[in-house]
């Protein structure tokens, strides 16, 4: 992980749909539930042809919710897959208060780009030679999502400035008066991140 984040690309994305990308990208794996996932694609564009107009819903409603299985809501909730993949491919920038808000992203380690699982291997073999628990793993790959999910591929390039933005980010989201508090999460993930970058010590450890 890097001091510097000038590898990570802050352009802002074209935010356009691509679901014959996504179609394809979904024929390639095994145990996809594949027209189900698709049939969520569609009804999600269906619904917001302009990405613009679903990042411009109410934090509740882009988080949504599978009670009940209709509406606005559910199709939000239906259409995470999708959203993930457009993060991960630049067509979109998911913020902050979406990431932390969804809290469990149902998106495996070993489903990411190699060079993302190798990152993720080698962050948890140093938090473990830092005196880290084995259990931390699953926090440390819940860090792994959280930061693949808002910068892609790019998160192996993570660096202060990202961390700061989280930090940041945290703080805000944690005064909003529809906010499910994550508790504890901000100062453990902060940690995780920080000890992984050059020339830093680690001080305090979770033992």
């Amino acid at each position: 992980m890097n001091q510097a984040s000038s590898a990570i690309n802050t352009e802002e994305p074209p935010r356009i749909h691509a679901l014959e990308a996504y179609a394809s990208y979904l024929n390639e794996l095994e145990h996809n539930n594949y027209i189900e996932r698709l049939k969520n694609a569609r009804r999600f564009i269906s619904a917001y042809p302009d990405l613009a107009q679903w990042q411009e819903l109410k934090l509740i409603d882009r988080i949504g919710s599978n009670n009940p299985r209709r509406g606005i809501s559910c199709i939000c909730m239906d259409a995470r897959p999708y959203l993930y993949f457009l993060a991960q491919h630049r067509r979109i920038v998911l913020d902050w208060d979406w990431i932390i808000g969804v809290q469990t992203h149902v998106l495996p380690v070993y489903r990411l780009p190699q060079s993302v699982q190798e990152f993720s291997l080698k962050l948890a073999a140093k938090m473990l030679a830092l005196g880290y628990k084995d259990n931390s793993l699953a926090k440390i790959e819940r860090a792994v999502r959280y930061f693949f999910i808002r910068y892609g591929n790019a998160v192996v390039n993570v660096g202060e400035s990202e961390l700061d933005e989280f930090t940041q980010a945290m703080e805000v989201y944690q005064r909003r008066e529809d906010a499910i508090i994550i508790r504890g999460e901000s100062l453990f993930l902060r940690k995780l991140f920080w000890a992984s970058l050059p020339n830093k010590r680690q001080k305090s450890r979770d033992r």
